[in-house]
């Protein structure tokens, strides 16, 4: 993970079967028009202390 940004310090999401099933078929169709990416999702409810949000 980038350090410079502290995604390193930020929690994956908890996805349930179905978010993870939307997410991924985000990700194929993504992928497909072109752009190669990955989908995370990370936690919204963590704060972290000393990082501007």
């Amino acid at each position: 993970m980038d350090k410079k940004n502290h995604l390193d310090r930020i929690p994956l999401a908890e996805l349930n079967d179905q978010q993870l099933q939307h997410l991924q078929q985000l990700e194929q169709q993504l992928n497909q028009e072109g752009s190669e990416v990955y989908l995370i999702a990370f936690s919204k409810e963590a704060v972290l202390p000393g990082i501007d949000q």
